[in-house]
């Protein structure tokens, strides 16, 4: 039996936010129920603890000891989040319960915005083990002792990854409705919810890192102010705005100053110097580089800030010509970038991986810099995730027009790839991808013959070849 205990937890020196938190709510809903904020006297210290207090990790640490009450106690934890709806009497004659979420196309986890368990359940200890085993070092801790974690040693327990309500080792999931009835890529509207469903976790994103700007400028005053402005439109506003004047002849540092920005100037030394400049002065985990002649969707950093280590996506551009172009790929991998890049200069990413490659490769100062960046990005770990919607404006100019632009257009493409491709070998940067075992699973949706197949589906060799030739997929292993 799961006895009447809720264990929520807020650390560190922010207040609790107002916004998104149902910890008042709960009383109401949950009468009878002994509820508990934990705060930072509550973490006990273990290895998990004390390893993510010395990076900063304060989530992961306020989670252990949430997790660490449930193991004694037994009872719920809860999201600050997690909107109840209903009681939540008649779950409690399970041994220990948790939901199943989704995100993308198949993706499917073992969720941790709610759980519970009676006390003393071994598969809360072994969470509890493995988070004090783990290498906190890992790039991406926050993730893997979240529903990583959960999915990992359910699965390996013998759970399926379905969307369906099972029982696997004396745990309960319960399906996508009862608790996450819309995915943290969608908005919530009221026809999500259904009679069954207990909470719905409304996604406050406390996770989501905070995203500086960064834009290089080099005698563009003319098209910086429609830069800036994209950003101070931002539907999620970015922590701080960095403009770096490389060496301009023009009024680009006057406009600068017209708007609430970080102001840097340096002598001429290419986009790669400025973007390495403004990115080392930054104080956001997560970096936007955006050229001073072009623009951002109002949703750029809300749509893409956190989706991946790598986020990209669709471009419109304006200008000259008025054209579309859709990455051809959703979720790229190495050996896919090294062939072709495929990521927006613009796209968001983590500024751990800029520290880990040392930065743009400043030597590269006629094009191909953002291409060789992913490129390392990736080798060192990164992964990409395109989303398909229009968030980049991109300015195209007339054809007599000489500028400079990015990696998709270059004269002398075959100069400045082989130069990369040579760089690359001597950093041991030549991966290949495994092979296809059929049926494989498709991450952009594709039309063969009439028959539509959707991002997340299982198609024969037939059908993926039919695809490549016609341009839908390409991945070289398709032959």
């Amino acid at each position: 039996m799961i006895p009447r205990i809720v264990y929520a937890a807020w650390c560190g020196p922010e207040p609790l936010p107002t916004k998104d938190c149902f910890f008042d709510s709960w009383r109401k809903i949950l009468p009878g129920y002994d509820i508990h904020l934990l705060g930072d006297k509550d973490i006990p210290e273990t290895p998990c603890t004390k390893a993510a207090l010395e990076r900063g990790k304060i989530v992961t640490a306020a989670q252990y000891a949430c997790w660490k009450r449930l193991y004694e106690t037994g009872g719920i934890y809860l999201d600050l989040d997690m909107d109840i709806l209903r009681s939540l009497d008649d779950l409690l004659t399970l041994d220990a319960f948790l939901g199943i979420e989704f995100d993308r196309p198949a993706h499917i986890w073992a969720a941790c915005g709610i759980i519970g368990a009676k006390p003393g359940h071994p598969f809360i200890r072994e969470c509890l083990d493995y988070m004090d085993g783990f290498d906190h070092t890992h790039p991406k801790v926050e993730n893997e002792l979240g529903p990583r974690m959960f999915t990992k040693l359910l699965a390996d327990k013998g759970w399926k990854r379905k969307n369906a309500d099972a029982t696997v080792a004396g745990v309960t999931l319960l399906n996508s409705k009862r608790f996450y009835p819309y995915s943290w890529e969608e908005t919530f509207t009221p026809e999500c919810v259904t009679p069954e469903t207990y909470a719905v976790h409304r996604w406050a994103y406390t996770w989501k890192p905070k995203t500086s700007v960064v834009i290089p400028c080099h005698n563009d005053a003319k098209y910086l102010p429609e830069a800036i402005e994209s950003v101070l439109a931002q539907t999620e506003p970015a922590l701080e705005i960095i403009v770096v004047d490389d060496g301009s002849t023009d009024d680009t540092a006057k406009v600068a100053k017209r708007y609430p920005v970080t102001l840097l100037r340096q002598k001429n030394k290419g986009v790669s110097a400025a973007r390495n400049a403004g990115i080392k002065r930054a104080k956001g985990p997560g970096i936007v580089c955006l050229d001073a002649d072009d623009r951002l969707h109002p949703e750029f950093i809300k749509t893409l800030a956190g989706l991946d280590d790598i986020a990209s996506c669709d471009l419109r551009a304006f200008g000259e010509r008025t054209v579309k172009w859709a990455p051809p790929m959703q979720a790229p991998k190495l050996a896919h970038i090294t062939e072709r890049n495929m990521l927006l200069s613009g796209s968001w990413f983590r500024r751990q991986f800029w520290e880990q490659v040392g930065g743009y490769d400043e030597t590269m100062r006629d094009g191909y810099e953002d291409w060789d960046f992913w490129v390392r990005c990736m080798a060192a770990g990164a992964s990409a995730w395109v989303k398909h919607d229009e968030l980049m404006e991109y300015r195209t100019y007339p054809k007599t027009a000489t500028r400079h632009r990015n990696s998709f257009a270059n004269a002398d493409h075959a100069a400045l790839t082989a130069k990369m491709r040579a760089k690359w070998r001597t950093l041991g940067i030549t991966k290949p991808l495994p092979p296809l075992h059929y049926p494989v699973r498709i991450s952009v949706p594709i039309t063969v013959n009439g028959t539509v197949y959707p991002a997340g589906s299982r198609v024969e060799h037939d059908v993926a070849l039919a695809a490549k030739r016609t341009g839908q997929l390409m991945d070289p292993r398709i032959a």
